[in-house]
């Protein structure tokens, strides 16, 4: 069976919400009720982002210098990718952040796709896009939009999120692991999930599930508690 495993950037790879951190950080707007239209359903991902970061004066630079200093890690991250590799799963980052901020904490080296918002600094503003071939999807939300496009080559689709924009994600996933709110949120909806506080947690899940895979010694040892 040929697994995808996508995995949530802001307060799922990181312990802080970190698009949130820059907003409270720079923006000159009211971005909490910006953030409630999301909540709402009332605005997509990126029609949300565009608007918040139309708020944020400071260039690039400055904001993923805060970014890179201020975010945390959650424990586990690179065992996690270890067992992944070492159960031969494909996994990729999915993400409403921006992608220059994603690759200022993991590193631009980071050897796994990152499926985020485009952003782009002009003349004093943020230009936000989707990523091709998602830019195209039309009413389909983001998240989902990248569930579909890796099910053309992959048997089961398997989620790791937290928030609001990871809902319509862990409706259509195969198997779903969930921080709160989204863990209430999919609980309340009757979904295959997994409660988790750190990737050794998903680690010793994927072990579970799919013993027959062996790992080699080594990768083990990396992935036990």
């Amino acid at each position: 069976m040929k697994i995808a495993v996508l995995c949530d950037f802001d307060g799922t790879i990181t312990l802080q919400d970190m698009g949130i951190e820059i907003l409270k950080e720079f923006s000159t707007a009211d971005w909490e009720r910006i953030e409630e239209k999301f909540d709402q359903g009332k605005v997509s991902i990126l029609e949300n982002m565009s608007e918040q970061f139309s708020h944020v004066p400071n260039p690039p630079h400055e904001v993923n210098e805060f970014v890179k200093r201020t975010a945390k890690i959650r424990p586990g991250w690179e065992e996690f990718i270890e067992c992944c590799r070492g159960y031969n799963l494909h996994l990729a980052i999915v993400s409403g952040g921006l992608r220059s901020y994603i690759y200022s904490v993991l590193g631009k080296n980071l050897n796994i796709p990152v499926y985020s918002l485009v952003d782009d600094y002009v003349d004093g503003q943020w230009l936000l896009s989707l990523p091709s071939p998602f830019d195209r999807d039309g009413e389909v939300e983001f998240k989902e939009a990248v569930i579909n496009y890796h099910r053309k080559q992959y048997d089961e689709i398997w989620f790791i999120g937290n928030g609001t924009s990871d809902r319509r994600a862990a409706e259509v996933a195969d198997r779903v692991w969930a921080l709160e709110p989204l863990l209430s949120y999919a609980l309340s909806k009757g979904l295959k999930v997994h409660s988790f506080e750190s990737f050794y947690d998903i680690c010793t899940d994927f072990q579970k599930i799919l013993g027959g895979q062996i790992l080699k010694e080594d990768e083990i040892d990396k992935v036990s508690l």
